[in-house]
């Protein structure tokens, strides 16, 4: 007869349920971190710090980029931690700011009357309307022309009475259209090979760690 003598029976169970019941934490810290790193890589594509043309003032980014202001909309792009729908673990990076989305794939803007673009006489240093909410009516000395291509500006006089100069402040179009930006998916496309060492690394290796006790 043969026997066969098992030995730590009941501490090897004991570690198997803890490697159970660890399983979804570990899947659960590695997607966390792979959506941590498409945050960092959609924040990155909004850091383009753009440029100035002497006319149309502030530019925007180049290429699938946008160029960053204050820095809020780029800090409200935010990873949610990992969770579990059914038998699904999903992690999202997105943010509520809606011209973000807007951005993202682009459209047609339709004014009701007429939408005014400021130019770099009526931009802050950041580009920012400087006489956002106010009427070009209550802008001292503003008013309107047409130039011979068609085009409705808003201007005013400068250089003094004498000088004849006019400053353009605005430009006034009833449609403007954006072109997609895409940087979530670009962003996403980009950081598909980090995400797959992170969130791809072997979980199992890690969970028998668990097991074995070590």
């Amino acid at each position: 007869m043969i026997g066969i003598v098992i030995r730590g029976a009941d501490e090897t169970a004991k570690h198997l349920a803890l490697a159970a019941r660890q399983a979804s934490t570990i899947q659960e810290r590695q997607l966390n971190a792979a959506a941590v790193i498409v945050q960092g890589a959609i924040r990155k594509r909004m850091s383009d710090p753009g440029g100035r043309h002497p006319f149309f003032g502030r530019t925007g980014g180049i290429g699938d980029t946008l160029s960053t202001r204050s820095g809020g909309s780029r800090r409200r792009v935010i990873a949610a931690r990992a969770r579990r729908i059914g038998p699904t673990l999903l992690a999202a990076v997105g943010t509520p700011d809606k011209h973000v989305a807007f951005m993202e794939d682009g459209g047609t803007i339709t004014g009701r009357q007429y939408l005014r673009i400021p130019l770099a006489a009526a931009q802050t240093a950041q580009g920012v309307d400087r006489y956002a909410g106010q009427s070009i009516r209550d802008i001292p000395g503003a008013f309107l022309v047409r130039t011979l291509g068609g085009n409705l500006f808003a201007v005013r006089p400068a250089g003094g009475t004498r000088s004849g100069r006019i400053e353009f402040l605005y430009m006034l179009k009833r449609q403007i259209h954006h072109r997609g930006r895409h940087v979530f998916a670009r962003a996403r496309s980009e950081s598909e090979a980090d995400v797959a060492r992170v969130a791809g690394q072997d979980a199992a290796t890690q969970i028998v760690k668990v097991a074995s006790g070590s």
